[in-house]
């Protein structure tokens, strides 16, 4: 699968500082994905599995602390899995 930005895909190598404000550019919008261990250019780069679940809470963190509603239920974030040969 090639990535690549649009109004409905966002792509960042890491969580950035300004996540929240992605997140909710999407909220207000009609959606989108926002995809993390993956280039601007496309590049699929990954995240160490064994950081994935502080990743998750700190996702999780920056939709509660950056959006006043419970948003969570309205969010899904997923880790994509690269295979090395």
């Amino acid at each position: 699968m090639k990535y690549e930005e649009s109004d409905k895909v966002e792509l960042k190598r890491e969580i950035v500082k300004d996540l929240d404000k992605e997140i909710i550019a999407f909220l207000n919008a009609e959606g989108g994905t926002i995809y993390i261990g993956v280039e601007d250019d496309g590049a699929v780069i990954g995240i160490d599995k064994n950081v994935r679940d502080s990743l998750d809470l700190q996702i999780s963190s920056i939709i509660s602390d950056a959006i006043k509603i419970d948003a969570r239920s309205l969010i899904r974030h997923y880790f994509i899995k690269i295979m090395l040969w």
